[in-house]
């Protein structure tokens, strides 16, 4: 795939999320993806012939960029600090997809209920026994969890008159804060 074509295949994911987000999934046509793209249908369909596919793909390319944090989780220490370098990474995947976690946020129903939904909770579930201390009980891994959820919906403040970067370092310093709550029990 070129570069271009990985352009223009994430420009239509970003728009098409932003509608998804703002209108909801069932409300926004193929049409009104191509008009915000300033693109013919015909355009669109070569690179996705269904909103499905534009869904899917958006959400495949960050289940795989959490997979290769998971991995690299793995192969680091079960030390405090590398839950934290766990945590930092995974915030920024949240920012780099900020329109896809918006979306989910948006519309969980359709997420949840989806089979890449399921796969989500799945690499959730990994990612919070990595930031979780081990040998840690039910305590330590909600507090784990509780990171993890806070950073998903600390964009949901941008939507009361604090700014993204705002909500974004207030979702992280909690987050920090309870993984630290994990090391001091």
């Amino acid at each position: 795939m070129t570069t271009t074509t990985r352009g223009t295949r994430t420009r239509i994911q970003e728009v098409a999320l932003e509608l998804f987000a703002a209108r909801g999934y069932d409300q926004t046509s193929l049409r009104e993806i191509a008009d915000r793209l300033g693109v013919t249908k015909a355009a669109l369909y070569y690179h996705f012939k269904t909103k499905e596919e534009i869904l899917a793909s958006t959400l495949e390319d960050y289940l795989a960029e959490v997979h290769e944090l998971i991995e690299w989780g793995r192969e680091q220490p079960r030390t405090a600090e590398s839950r934290h370098l766990v945590l930092s990474r995974y915030f920024g995947l949240v920012g780099k997809r900020l329109t896809a976690m918006r979306f989910m946020q948006q519309d969980q129903k359709g997420v949840q209920h989806s089979e890449i939904g399921a796969r989500f909770r799945t690499a959730m579930g990994e990612v919070n026994l990595l930031l979780t201390p081990e040998g840690g009980g039910p305590v330590e891994r909600m507090r784990a969890l509780s990171a993890i959820v806070t950073l998903h919906v600390g964009v949901l403040l941008e939507q009361q008159d604090v700014t993204l970067e705002d909500a974004r370092a207030a979702a992280l310093k909690v987050a920090e804060e309870l993984l630290a709550a994990n090391e001091q029990a």
